[in-house]
C-alpha cells in the first residue's frame, strides 16, 4: 500500500478513536454531575441520550475496530502492536457495554418517568461504574493508537 494511504488509515483511526473516548468522557462528566438529579429528570434525560446514541454508536464503535486493525496489518514493529492493543481495547470497550451499560439502558427505557423505581439510584451508581469502565478501554486505545501514530 502507499505509503500516503497507510497514514491516512493511521490518522483516520487516531481521530476516530480519540472522537469515541472523549464522547465517552464528556458524557461521564456530565452524568457525574448529574448524581444528585432526582428521578424524573434523570430518567428523561438517559432516555434521551440512549434514544440519541442507539442508532450510530454500534456502527462508530465497529469503525473504531475495524481502522485500528487495518493500521496494524499495514505496519511493522511497535506501531503494529499499539494499533493491535488499540483495536483489542475497543473490542474491550464494545463488550463491556455489552455486559454493561446496555442491559442496564434496555431496563431504564422502560421506566416511566412519573413513576420512581425502588433502587434507582444503585442502578445509576453501577450505570457510572460500567460507563467509565468502558470509557477506561477507549483511553487506553486511544493512547496506544497515537503513540503508535507518532512512532511510525
Amino acid at each position: 500500500m502507499m505509503p500516503v494511504a497507510k497514514t491516512v488509515v493511521m490518522i483516520a483511526a487516531v481521530m476516530v478513536i480519540g472522537l469515541l473516548a472523549g464522547l465517552y468522557v464528556g458524557t461521564g462528566l456530565a452524568q457525574h454531575s448529574n448524581l444528585g438529579v432526582a428521578f424524573q429528570p434523570w430518567v428523561i434525560r438517559q432516555q434521551a441520550e440512549v434514544g440519541l446514541f442507539k442508532d450510530f454508536m454500534p456502527q462508530f464503535g465497529w469503525t473504531a475496530v475495524i481502522l485500528p486493525a487495518v493500521a496494524a496489518a499495514l505496519t511493522v514493529g511497535v506501531p503494529r502492536w499499539l494499533f493491535a492493543a488499540a483495536a483489542l481495547s475497543i473490542l474491550g470497550t464494545i463488550v463491556s457495554t455489552g455486559f454493561g451499560e446496555l442491559p442496564l439502558n434496555r431496563m431504564i427505557l422502560s421506566w416511566n418517568p412519573q413513576v420512581p423505581v425502588q433502587g434507582w439510584e444503585s442502578m445509576r451508581i453501577s450505570w457510572m461504574h460500567a460507563h467509565w469502565t468502558k470509557t477506561t478501554f477507549s483511553v487506553l486505545a486511544f493512547l496506544a493508537a497515537a503513540t503508535g501514530l507518532s512512532r511510525r
